[in-house]
């Protein structure tokens, strides 16, 4: 099982944080094989959400992971300064090997494709190699293992990562708990069977449900896979990014400047783990090195009523011609930025807090 655990544990604290920032919105049979070399032949968990996402999860597998089903019934509440962001999620996740069928019954979408990712790299290496790529992936980001607890009776390995943690018993997660940037996950089985008798029509795609054959082998989509991963804009936004609009005298600042912006960002150890688009309000999140250090950039139009509110608490001043201002909690400290041609203010956040010096060094590291 050590194999793909290391592998297994990256992968899931990682999507564990996407979750909360929307690269998961398409639902877990699209990108990533989780549960797969399950180290129990069959089962069922059921999870309890809590946190910035609240509702239930359910799991079936057999056959070692080969045959699984997921059933996903949740709300979830976000709210990123000041702007709330609400959503239903109903969602059907059916894969027997490498295809899956997955059915979103609030988007009124279903599909049909092949796994990629974790599937692809299973196949280009051997299981020496992937023991030693988890590994290196695991240590390289700063994960670790934190000790033992049980859940449900059952004793369970306790691994962190990015400032999430796994509770995984022989490596089936029984507990996950994730908090970024003030979003909280938590995942918790209330109950957990294994080895058990599965009904072969559990993993049979529902009949009355037209799906739309998905190609992965295509590059084009393979490359918009790629870019949803960090992205989590809808088609209405990619098209009014398309078109560039001028509205107001202004010029757009678009999502695809943003990135190039954070793209160039060079400074010390911090590297980029997520860059989102949640209804035209950018926001990019960057470790330093392996700590929990974090640079938050935020990028959102002068027209949202929380620029207001942050300009009454901030100190004001000129850099490099541009109106800039300095803030403070009692655990971050950020600097804002009035960008006039774009009609766009963006915000440099950072944890824990830095002084009015510092922040300006970072500042100078990016081009707008």
């Amino acid at each position: 099982m050590k194999k793909t655990l290391f592998l297994s544990l990256t992968f899931l604290l990682i999507s564990t944080l996407s979750v909360q920032l929307k690269a998961q919105e398409e639902g877990l049979g699209k990108n990533q094989k989780i549960g797969r070399q399950n180290p129990f032949k069959s089962g069922y968990i059921k999870y309890k959400l809590t946190g910035s996402t609240e509702g239930i999860k359910e799991v079936w597998w057999d056959n070692y992971g080969e045959q699984r089903k997921e059933i996903e019934k949740s709300k979830s509440s976000i709210v990123i300064f000041g702007m709330k962001n609400e959503e239903e999620r109903h969602i059907l996740t059916i894969c027997d090997k490498d295809v899956c069928y997955m059915v979103d019954y609030v988007k009124d979408i279903a599909e049909k494709r092949k796994e990629i990712y974790q599937n692809e790299i299973a196949d280009q290496k051997s299981a020496k190699e992937r023991e030693k790529l988890g590994e290196e992936m695991f240590k390289s980001m700063g994960g670790k293992k934190e000790g033992t607890e049980k859940v449900l009776g059952y004793p369970c390995d306790v691994y962190s990562l990015l400032g999430s943690k796994i509770w995984s018993y022989k490596g089936v997660p029984l507990k996950t708990e994730a908090n970024l940037l003030g979003m909280k996950a938590n995942i918790v089985a209330v109950t957990f069977k294994r080895n058990i008798s599965i009904p072969k029509n559990t993993f049979t795609p529902p009949k009355d449900v037209t799906f739309t054959v998905i190609d992965n082998e295509d590059e084009e989509y393979s490359n918009k896979i790629m870019e949803n991963t960090h992205s989590a804009q809808n088609e209405e936004e990619v098209e009014k990014e398309k078109k560039e609009k001028v509205e107001e005298g202004y010029k757009k600042y678009s999502y695809k400047q943003f990135k190039k912006d954070m793209k160039t960002f060079k400074y010390g150890s911090y590297h980029k783990i997520t860059s989102v688009n949640v209804k035209g309000t950018y926001t990019a999140t960057f470790i330093k090195g392996f700590s929990r250090k974090t640079l938050t950039v935020i990028a959102s139009s002068r027209k949202n009523p929380e620029y207001e509110k942050l300009k009454k608490v901030a100190k004001e001043f000129d850099y490099k011609g541009k109106k800039t201002f300095y803030t403070k909690t009692s655990n971050s400290s950020s600097i804002i930025i009035d960008i006039d041609k774009y009609d766009t203010y963006i915000i440099l956040r950072t944890n824990p807090i830095q002084s009015k010096k510092e922040m300006l060094k970072i500042r100078n590291k990016f081009v707008f």
